[in-house]
């Protein structure tokens, strides 16, 4: 019975929560997949360099490919 009650609060809660706060957390929404657009272009695009990175970035990506690589089984 109480697992009954706790979901209809969670239920009324969410409802009221959205209903007072939906077009700030519409605008959220599409601020954050603007954001992550605009670096996944920036990541992704073609006319990248070695040199638009980072020397952390760099380690990174090489220590996941050599891991990957071990891991495979591959000498």
């Amino acid at each position: 019975m109480k697992i009954v009650i706790s979901f209809l609060i969670g239920i009324f809660l969410t409802d009221w929560w959205i209903k007072n706060y939906d077009g700030e957390v519409f605008d959220l929404w599409v601020e954050a997949y603007s954001i992550g657009k605009d670096d996944g272009y920036a990541a992704g695009r073609s006319d990248t360099t070695l040199e638009d990175f980072t020397f952390e970035q760099l380690e990174a990506k090489c220590m996941f490919l050599y891991s990957d690589h071990r891991r495979k089984g591959e000498k």
